[in-house]
């Protein structure tokens, strides 16, 4: 694969994966603002569901109101159609996780395995440089030390956007969880508890740990792995390199 195309996939990849995340954050401030001074008033409406051809849940939609609805609707605090619409959104966008996870992920393998292999023989490398057994030019050392962490950096920039994204994905599950315990304090919260319940339901319904590929999750954990992985191989590499060093190199 060329290096442009790959890069070129990289800044597709950041740039999606920051667009989503910045909708649960949207969702998340939203959702914060219901608080127990929150008066829910909308139990008159009727609820029905319908389901989704591309969720896991199914989204609450209200029934055509009549005049005399509309009429008593006025006077009503919005707060079930706010919730109905953060519902659908956040739906919709964990949907689009889905299938950016499904376009990228053979890119995420790919580019981190290629990561985890150029660390590890420029790591060689540069032993070798300083242990005098390779001869190499000065201004390669500052090329092999940029090669390394220009791969580190590519691979934490998908781990940091994946990371941050579970995050808002996990702070939406215990912010409705406080709006589920101030909406019992209310009288007439009916309508707004059931619809709290299905979002729920959508939420703790929905993987929060991204994968590449489902080889592995792209979280904190793989960057301690592929350190210890690294280190490893570079191990078992320089004691080959050792044992096939002649016996007269070493001082008596």
């Amino acid at each position: 694969m060329p290096i442009s195309v790959l890069i070129f996939k990289q800044f597709q990849f950041y740039n999606l994966m920051h667009v989503l995340k910045t909708k649960f954050d949207l969702i998340n401030n939203k959702l914060s603002k219901f608080n127990r001074d929150t008066r829910f008033t909308s139990e008159r409406r009727h609820i029905v569901t319908v389901r989704k051809s591309n969720s896991v849940s199914e989204v609450p939609l209200t029934d055509v109101p009549t005049a005399s609805q509309k009429t008593d609707m006025l006077n009503e605090e919005p707060n079930v159609d706010l919730l109905q619409k953060l519902l659908t959104i956040y739906s919709n966008v964990s949907d689009g996780i889905d299938l950016v996870l499904r376009i990228f992920g053979w890119h995420l393998l790919f580019l981190t395995a290629v990561s985890f292999g150029v660390i590890t023989v420029q790591s060689y490398n540069l032993f070798s440089l300083i242990s005098h057994s390779l001869v190499i030019p000065t201004y390669h050392v500052v090329f092999i030390v940029s090669w390394i962490l220009v791969q580190v950096m590519a691979f934490a920039v998908n781990i940091l956007i994946c990371g941050k994204t579970a995050r808002m994905m996990d702070t939406t599950i215990s912010i409705l969880h406080k709006i589920r315990l101030s909406s019992n304090e209310a009288p007439n919260a009916c309508v707004f508890y059931q619809i709290l319940q299905i979002f729920s339901m959508e939420v703790l319904q929905r993987k929060r740990n991204f994968n590449a590929a489902g080889f592995f999750d792209m979280d904190y954990k793989l960057i301690t792995s592929i350190i210890a992985s690294a280190t490893t191989y570079l191990v078992i590499i320089i004691q080959f390199h050792l044992t096939n060093i002649p016996d007269c190199h070493f001082p008596k």
